[in-house]
Formats: structure tokens, C-alpha cells, sequence
């Protein structure tokens, strides 16, 4: 109904333009027939076929002119009616959404490769994304270990896993079911289907997403104390570590056993100085399926607009930006 809408004012706005050109067209006539009785002698023959020419289009506008005030509703209804004929077959078009197939070729080899892969190990999980970051980068290198002014001080790790904790437990009412979507039911969950632990990963994996664990602290046979920084910077170094080796004597693998590479939950810097990375990455594979009439896929989406809703509306300090995507609205990025 939209589309025939718009299709009736392009034809008024049309309309509209032909009685302009009907009223340029008949002062042009009236100066040319002055120009050629003015010169001497017989006009040219090119001359006469253009003056005919526009003749011709002076009656046809002026007939169209004439006969569209003298019968407006039949001219209309017409409208109307080429409108709605016109616009049957909108029901029969399909609008591509996918990047994919935006994009990508039918008889590429890319894609046939994506297509077999997916169809022999399932398709690629749905990235859900959040990046922190400072609004400025610090100027100065950290000394003595002193993070304060990075992502990676404790004060911006604790916010951070505030957030992943609130982002995880999201919820959101699906009617058709009668019950709750929440993140357990659409998430990659490696352990399960017994362990409805989700494969969240982010830098707090390194303290098993245990505030308590980031908060510990102790004193080596040497007296001096040993914290986060020391366990970060030994799980850096080898994140599939058991034991960090210092006095705090914590894991460096993530709750479900997985080795997180430091690179995947941390960006920013450069070479090996990660201590002085400004952003910080959350990053929650959701199962995708190849059926877009799957069920599954309508409870993924309904979380993941349920994400972007939150995240809308959620502040984490006037010192940091979040930037957060999710493929329900086909990766585009938002930012506040």
C-alpha cells in the first residue's frame, strides 16, 4: 500500500511537470512561428519539421490537460487501479538482507566451500560483539606496572565484567512458547547439552569471570604483593596455564577449560606491550542454522534484539565508549 502510494505522487508530481512543460512549450511556439514569419523568405525544411514537432507535443499535452480536468475521477480512479495492478507483484519480491548473497557470486568457489563446510560441520556461530574502549589514549607508558590509566586496570575490569555479567543474563519473553529465551538457549555451549555454560569470552575469562579472583591478593616469600597484574601478565604470556605460577596460585584457562588468546579479548597496542592496549573486546558466538525457518533461529534473533536494546540504553562511564553489534540487524554497528 506504501508502494503504491509514493507510485500516485510520482505520477501528480509528473502530471504537475507536463503542465509546465504544456505551458513552455506554448510560448516557444508562439516565438518560433514569430522568428520564422520575421525572416525573409521561405523557412527551412528542418526548421518547419521542428515547428510541426511541436505542435504535435502542444496538442497531446493540451489534450491530456484538457481531458484530465474534465474528468478527474476517471483519471484518478485510472491511477488507482495501474497503481494497484502495478504493485500485485511486490508480494512475489524477495529482499536480500544476507551480505552473502548481497554480494557473493552464486558459482563462486567461496562460497561452495562455505556451503560444504556448513552443511558437513554446521554453520558458523552468530557473533554478538562489545568493545570498550578509553575516550583518549593515555599519553605515557605505564611505570611500575601501573595500570590505572588503561583498559587494564582494575577499576575498568571490574565495570567490564559488570557488563558481561548483565549482558549474560538477559532475558527475554517469547509468547509463542510461553516462557523466557534467555542467553543458555541460543548460545554455543561446548559442555552441553547437559552445561548450558555459554562460550562468553572476554579478558575475565583469565580470572574464571570471578570478581573474587580478580580481587585477590597475596605476598610472595619475598614479601611483596602479588595481584592481578601479576596473574595477567603471566596468563599473557601462556594462557593455557593451570596455575599461574606466583603466589596467587589461580588458572589462567576460562571457566569451561578453553584457552583464550589474548589477542581475541584485547586490541589496541602495538608489538608486545598489551599492557597499553585501549580496547577491550565480549565477544558471544550464538548457534546459527542454515534454515531460516528454523524456531531456533527466531528465539537467536529475539535475544539478540533483546541485546541491542540493553545496550541502547546502558552507560558505563563517561571515560569509556562501548560499541556493540550483533547480526540481527546484519552487523550494523552502534555506538554511544
Amino acid at each position: 500500500m506504501l508502494i503504491g502510494f509514493i507510485i500516485l505522487i510520482i505520477f501528480i508530481i509528473a502530471f504537475t511537470l507536463f503542465y509546465f512543460l504544456l505551458e513552455r512549450n506554448k510560448r516557444e511556439l508562439v516565438v518560433s512561428r514569430r522568428n520564422v514569419l520575421l525572416n525573409v523568405g521561405k523557412p527551412s525544411k528542418f526548421e518547419d519539421i521542428r515547428i510541426q514537432f511541436r505542435e504535435m507535443k502542444f496538442r497531446l499535452f493540451k489534450s491530456i490537460a484538457l481531458f484530465s480536468s474534465n474528468y478527474p475521477f476517471f483519471v484518478i480512479t485510472l491511477g488507482l487501479i495501474v497503481v494497484a495492478f502495478l504493485s500485485h507483484w511486490l508480494k512475489e519480491m524477495t529482499i536480500l538482507t544476507d551480505p552473502v548473497d548481497l554480494w557473493t557470486p552464486t558459482n563462486s568457489e567461496a562460497l561452495k566451500q562455505k556451503q560444504y563446510f556448513e552443511s558437513n560441520f554446521g554453520p558458523v556461530p552468530r557473533q554478538t560483539k562489545v568493545i570498550i574502549s578509553y575516550h583518549r589514549k593515555p599519553s605515557s607508558h605505564p611505570e611500575n606496572g601501573d595500570l590505572s590509566s588503561y583498559v587494564l586496570s582494575k577499576n575498568v575490569l571490574k565495570k567490564v565484567l559488570t557488563l558481561q555479567n548483565k549482558i549474560s543474563g538477559i532475558k527475554i519473553w517469547d509468547d509463542a512458547n510461553s516462557d523466557y529465551v534467555t542467553l543458555g538457549d541460543v548460545c554455543d555451549t561446548p559442555l552441553g547439552p547437559e552445561n548450558k555454560d555459554c562460550d562468553v569470552r572476554s579478558v575475565l575469562n583469565y580470572w574464571q569471570n570471578q570478581q573474587e579472583r580478580l580481587d585477590k591478593e597475596t605476598t610472595d616469600k619475598a614479601g611483596k604483593t602479588v595481584d592481578y597484574r601479576d596473574h595477567l601478565k603471566a596468563c599473557l604470556s601462556n594462557p593455557s596455564l593451570w596455575n599461574d605460577n606466583t603466589s596467587l596460585q589461580l588458572p589462567c584457562v576460562g571457566p569451561l577449560g578453553q584457552v583464550v588468546k589474548p589477542e581475541s579479548v584485547i586490541g589496541g597496542y602495538k608489538g608486545s606491550h598489551i599492557e597499553e592496549a585501549t580496547a577491550l573486546f565480549i565477544t558471544i558466538p550464538l548457534n546459527e542454522y542454515l534454515s531460516d525457518n528454523d524456531p531456533r533461529l527466531r528465539k537467536a534473533m529475539m535475544w539478540e534484539k533483546a541485546f541491542l536494546k540493553f545496550m541502547t540504553n546502558y552507560s558505563i562511564g563517561d571515560e569509556l565508549n562501548i560499541s556493540y553489534s550483533a547480526k540481527a540487524l546484519q552487523s550494523h554497528l552502534f555506538v554511544s
